[in-house]
């Protein structure tokens, strides 16, 4: 579901801009779960949120809608840790690749993808995916998936793998 109706290529920028800000505004602040409800987007198992920029596009979803979609699409999903190598050391998503948002290099790691390929990313809880997405996005990234944090993967039942 696109949040710009059909309009003016002009509007449609604006209101995509205006839906990355709120992207990134979300993913401000600390990743602990003490404030993790606050701001933290929900989806349900039926539903997705989705976030067009231009040509990048960014879905959201939940526990159960991202583990349904890596399933289905094993191996042609690259699936990134945008946490610390300390947080992606206690237990990550199998497959999974240690990007550092809060890294300085994280622009450079993840330009050297392949941007037209998809790309999941998590977090702790939701907050550092939020801001990885959009940033990969403003980089020019076509199918992002915001699998939100781990902390409810888990919750949910998920599987995880450590070491």
């Amino acid at each position: 579901m696109s949040l710009a109706p059909r309009a003016h290529s002009s509007t449609r920028r604006l209101l995509a801009a205006a839906a990355s800000l709120v992207i990134v505004l979300a993913a401000c602040g600390s990743d602990d779960d003490s404030s993790a409800g606050s701001a933290t987007v929900t989806t349900t198992s039926a539903a997705s949120a989705a976030v067009t920029s231009g040509s990048s596009a960014i879905t959201v979803l939940d526990p159960a809608a991202g583990a349904a979609l890596l399933a289905k699409r094993a191996g042609e999903i690259t699936v990134i840790d945008v946490r610390t190598a300390e947080e992606f050391a206690t237990g990550h998503l199998e497959n999974a690749t240690n990007i550092d948002v809060q890294a300085a290099d994280f622009d450079a790691k993840v330009g050297d993808l392949d941007h037209a390929k998809p790309y999941a990313v998590y977090c702790h809880s939701g907050r550092r995916s939020a801001l990885a997405a959009s940033r990969m996005a403003g980089l020019g990234f076509t199918e992002i998936y915001d699998l939100g944090g781990i902390q409810a993967w888990v919750d949910a039942g998920n599987p995880v793998v450590t070491g």
